[in-house]
């Protein structure tokens, strides 16, 4: 089964944003209290919200997808596979993946490929 999955970018931010609880909320002492010291930036207040900036799990999609691919709604069989494997970069160029390539890219139908 070949799956492919077509993203941006390879990379993430080494930080991403981190959406807490409404200003006004009982739960935003907690909030400050835990992203003072363990945040990379200092809590801030954006359209009533709190925000911080925090540490990244993973900056590569290969290394996320390794790791989450069977927590994502791919189907069933996905979660069944015994073996996964995640193929990026110039691995995915060679001729072992070009008939999944060439379909992913082709904006013919299937049935008009077959000619």
């Amino acid at each position: 089964v070949d799956l492919l999955i077509e993203l941006s970018s390879s990379r993430l931010d080494e930080r991403r944003v981190h959406k807490g609880p409404p200003d006004y909320s009982e739960n935003a002492s907690e909030f400050l209290e835990k992203w003072r010291s363990n945040g990379l930036s200092e809590p801030y207040i954006e359209d009533g919200r709190w925000f911080v900036h925090v540490k990244r799990e993973f900056t590569r999609a290969d290394a996320l997808l390794r790791d989450k691919i069977r927590d994502l709604k791919l189907g069933k069989d996905v979660k069944k596979l015994d073996d996964i494997s995640v193929v990026s970069g110039k691995t995915l160029a060679s001729k072992e993946y070009m008939s999944a390539l060439t379909q992913h890219f082709d904006d013919r139908m299937p049935w008009e490929r077959d000619e």
